[in-house]
């Protein structure tokens, strides 16, 4: 029975000691990823060709490193990474340690959003957006497409103008800002001079596009440029 004991208690303090080894171990390596993930966050700040769009949110994640990694105890880890690295959505990172001329690798994922608008539910070509069924959402780069929208109030009084679901990034050929047959204000301006009258959509489109519009006054087809909820602008 006492030797039974005693192997349980062996096993025991050697299963403790095993559990102990590899707590510092994993201590060790989530420290050194640690220091890479902020050395390339660092590269990615101190360079504005990686951080050139103001509306993007960048995060870096280090990722783990395989735990039968041993790594030396070093006085400094160094990290270098090839700039084109840094475009990428997983980064290579080479770590060394100079005073025991050892080198490794590491990875860190890096995630970078954009906040934009997108539909809370399922609307129907002609449905009104509000504030009640929009939002913003971080979104990853690489699944935004075409021209979107950054602010909800770029996008309140406009329509959809097809099927749109829950969750939808809206994009200006989504959206428009004057639809076909809305009625819409004519701005016409000339140097300081601005004249308003008023006209019926033969079109649709988003701010910004130029679309053929019937002057109600006139009863002639203009071509004018939307700039606005129901309002085009037209220099004279």
């Amino acid at each position: 029975m006492k030797k039974s004991i005693q192997f349980f208690v062996f096993l025991l303090i050697m299963s403790c000691a095993i559990s102990v080894s590899h707590a510092l171990a994993d201590t060790k390596h989530r420290d050194i990823m640690l220091q890479a993930a902020q050395y390339i966050a660092e590269r990615l700040n101190e360079d504005a060709f990686y951080v050139d769009d103001e509306q993007v949110t960048t995060k870096v994640q280090p990722q783990k490193l395989d735990p039968r990694t041993h790594i030396e105890d070093c006085t400094q880890y160094t990290f270098a990474v090839a700039p084109d690295e840094l475009l990428q959505k997983h980064i290579t990172v080479k770590i060394s340690c100079s005073d025991k001329e050892w080198s490794m690798f590491g990875f860190i994922r890096v995630h970078r959003t954009k906040d934009i608008i997108v539909a809370n539910g399922n609307m129907a070509p002609g449905d009104l957006l509000t504030t009640n069924n929009v939002s913003i959402l971080a979104t990853p780069v690489e699944q935004i497409r075409g021209s979107v929208f950054y602010t909800i109030e770029d996008v309140i009084g406009t329509r959809v103008n097809r099927r749109t679901r829950a969750g939808t990034i809206l994009t200006q050929n989504l959206v428009c800002h004057v639809c076909e047959g809305d009625k819409v204000d004519i701005i016409a301006s000339a140097g300081g001079l601005a004249i308003k009258t008023e006209g019926i959509a033969l079109e649709s489109g988003a701010k910004g596009a130029t679309i053929a519009i019937q002057n109600l006054r006139s009863e002639k087809t203009i071509m004018a440029k939307v700039s606005n909820v129901a309002q085009v602008n037209v220099s004279i």
